[in-house]
């Protein structure tokens, strides 16, 4: 079984408005929808973002979002996490939903292990986590 992530964990974050986050981050005309369980918001459809806590973490779920973190160059989106985090370690999580990749090239041991320093569990282990931990869903 493969699991498909796109989330940005902010840990220690300083307080902030969510909806006012997600305008800074260029989520623009954004809707109320369902909220969705982190295992279910953790691979969010095009166009959806989500976004709430868990111990001490800020969570933001959005389809392309942690890869703004991987280019050479700092992007818009990762200047704005820096600007409004300055003092919080920002971690990227993304598996490519489009690759093939057989179990042991897929790095999910690797994803899990870095959850358990935000999340003290790892996260295939982690059930009240996963089940419920409830984030807030916006279309945009």
């Amino acid at each position: 079984m493969g699991w498909k992530a796109s989330a940005i964990i902010i840990n220690k974050p300083t307080q902030v408005d969510n909806e006012t986050l997600l305008t800074e981050l260029g989520f623009n005309n954004l809707t109320r929808i369902e909220d969705e369980p982190f295992e279910v918001a953790i691979n969010p459809d095009d166009n959806k973002v989500y976004i709430g806590s868990y111990k001490n973490n800020l969570l933001v779920c959005a389809s392309g979002i942690p890869t703004q973190f991987f280019d050479e160059n700092e992007t818009p989106i990762e200047k704005t996490f820096n600007r409004i985090f300055p003092n919080s370690e920002i971690c990227s999580i993304y598996e490519f939903p489009d690759e093939t990749f057989s179990e042991d090239q897929v790095g999910e041991n690797f994803v899990f292990l870095i959850c358990k320093r935000y999340f003290d569990q790892e996260l295939d282990s982690a059930h009240d986590l996963l089940f419920k931990t409830t984030l807030t869903g916006y279309q945009y």
